[in-house]
């Protein structure tokens, strides 16, 4: 599959994309756009993926071990068979999110919220992103 493990995409469009074996091992991504993704056999642990946009994404047989997803949206994922132990997902909007045959040991959740609306008027003054 593709490697793109260490590389710096901070800010990037994927938009409605079909991600398949692909490696994002310690990837920067800061800020990227991943919305209706489609992520499928892609290692992504140790992402650094803040404030992204992962709405309507869907990831499969993904490890995100240790993934930096901290202050991303997550409305209306799906997440199936993924690990994601020791994830941080702090403050992240979580939507609808659906989760099915997760690992999510030591994983942060703290300031999860669940509407998207209240997310984006708690968390707006803190995305740094420009």
């Amino acid at each position: 599959g593709l490697s793109f493990g260490d590389m710096q995409f901070n800010g990037a469009c994927f938009r409605d994309a079909v991600l398949e074996d692909v490696d994002f091992g310690n990837a920067g991504v800061c800020g990227a756009d991943f919305s209706g993704v489609r992520f499928v056999h892609c290692r992504m642990d140790g992402i650094a993926a803040e404030e992204c946009d992962f709405r309507d994404a869907v990831f499969e047989n993904c490890t995100l071990a240790q993934a930096h997803l901290a202050h991303s949206n997550l409305t209306g994922a799906t997440l199936k068979d993924c690990i994601l132990c020791g994830a941080d997902m702090r403050n992240c909007c979580v939507e609808n999110l659906s989760l099915e045959d997760i690992e999510l040991e030591d994983a942060y959740t703290q300031g999860a919220m669940t509407k998207e609306q209240d997310w984006q008027q708690n968390c707006s003054p803190c995305m740094t992103m420009g």
